[in-house]
């Protein structure tokens, strides 16, 4: 599985030109889409329209971000999708996505770089720790196997 929690509609438009442009043409959540999907009906056009947003809240991708965390905030949204000038998806926010600038914004940029190294370390020791509890544990499985001889 996958954790996105939305996911952009798209349609195929045409400019004046005859240039096709992928474009969004709304979000469907994802609980929305998994009755879709458990409900057994031929999934169509339509029906994806049915259950989907067909407004969503878009912005650049040279929004300030800032500015994108305030209005998915204020908004109380669960996906904010960035869209090039031709209005193509090229991401989809979530309050995931953002906490990670949060983060960044509010802590020292030293601090920030203890907590990396911090982590680094930790998941170092970690992943050692696995390996010696692997061989701790094949090490009392074959002491086992002696015993039960």
């Amino acid at each position: 599985g996958n954790d996105f929690t939305g996911f952009p509609l798209v349609d195929e438009r045409s400019d004046a030109d005859g240039t096709k442009h992928v474009v969004v043409a709304g979000m469907c959540d994802r609980k929305d889409l998994e009755e879709l999907l458990r409900s057994g009906q031929e999934i169509t056009e339509v029906s994806l329209k049915k259950c989907s947003n067909l407004h969503p809240v878009t912005v650049r991708d040279d929004f300030p971000l800032q500015s994108a965390y305030q209005l998915f905030k204020s908004m109380d949204m669960k996906n904010l999708v960035v869209v090039d000038d031709n209005h193509k998806p090229l991401a989809v926010m979530t309050r995931f996505a953002f906490l990670a600038w949060r983060v960044a914004d509010r802590v020292h940029p030293d601090r920030l770089q203890e907590l990396h190294d911090r982590e680094k370390h930790r998941r170092y020791l970690r992943s050692n720790s696995r390996i010696s509890t692997s061989r701790s544990l094949s090490q009392m499985e074959s002491q086992n196997e002696g015993i039960a001889e």
